[in-house]
Formats: structure tokens, sequence, C-alpha cells
């Protein structure tokens, strides 16, 4: 018996991974620009608005980076626990 994946699930898993590596160079320079404002944007509007980033959209949108990552590890995993299993079972099983 062979168990298929797709061939490309490594290549796939490789491809969020880059995406998310992109998404979290974002991330970083949101937060860099964030902080930026305060230089520009005094006032308790500019405080408040640079609050609400740095406390609530980069927590969340790392928190999102985290969650793709994650799914990337998977998706790695998954095809090597198939490939192994594959590999480990393949002489013993006849179907």
């Amino acid at each position: 018996m062979e168990i298929v994946t797709q061939s490309s699930l490594n290549t796939e898993a490789g491809k969020i991974k880059s995406y998310n590596d992109n998404i979290l160079k974002d991330i970083n320079q949101l937060s860099s620009i964030s902080d930026q404002l305060l230089g520009v944007w005094s006032g308790d509007d500019g405080k408040s608005f640079v609050k609400k980033i740095n406390d609530s959209v980069i927590p969340s949108l790392n928190k999102l980076y985290d969650c793709i990552d994650s799914y990337s590890n998977y998706l790695s995993k998954v095809n090597s626990v198939f490939n192994s299993v594959d590999d480990n079972y393949n002489n013993e099983i006849d179907v």
C-alpha cells in the first residue's frame, strides 16, 4: 500500500511560511510607524490612536502571524508523517 500525499505539500508550506514572514515584516513596520507618529501627531488624539495600535492591533496581528506559522508547520509535519508511515508500512500492508 502506498500513501499518496499531494506532492506539493512541502512547497506550499514553504510558500505560506514565506508569505507569513512578509506579514511579520509588515507588522514590525506598522509598529515602527506607529511609534514615529507621536513625533508628528501630538496631543491626546495621537496618543490614544498609537496606544490603540500598540495595545490592540499589533498583538492581534501577531496572533494571526502565529496562527499562520502553526498552519505552515502543520502542513510540513503532515507530509513528514505520511511519508514516514508509507516508508515503514509499505511492505507490510498488502491491499
